[in-house]
């Protein structure tokens, strides 16, 4: 068994099969063992797609409130990959979204002088 430690309160993070174990017993507390082990590497993520850390943030939510109605039926192997892929889809999802041609295709408007 792997112990991974923080670097400020030196606490032991939790595997990733005990985190499955607790979104299939339906504990919110897997996702803020999510968010402790996962959060900032996956906001990171989302931020390298996503052209403001807001956006970035929503999507990582949104990850999150993906996993807590995807697990159960599902049991993946890993949740570090797991999370990885629905986030990587979600930040996609909204940078389509963002620049789709209806909203202007990415492009500003620029204000013209009279």
């Amino acid at each position: 068994m792997t112990i991974y430690y923080m670097k400020e309160g030196k606490e032991k993070l939790m595997e990733d099969t005990e985190i499955i174990t607790l979104l299939w017993q339906r504990r919110e507390s897997a996702l803020d063992e999510i968010i402790r082990r996962y959060g900032g590497l996956l906001k990171n993520f989302a931020g390298r797609i996503l052209p403001t850390t807001q956006d970035a943030e929503e999507c990582v939510n949104d990850t999150l409130l993906d996993i807590w109605n995807t697990i159960p039926p599902k049991r993946p192997a890993s949740i570090a990959s797991y999370a990885f892929m629905l986030t990587r889809r979600r930040s996609i999802d909204r940078l389509r979204r963002l620049t789709a041609k209806k909203r202007g295709g990415g492009v500003y408007l620029v204000a013209l002088d009279e």
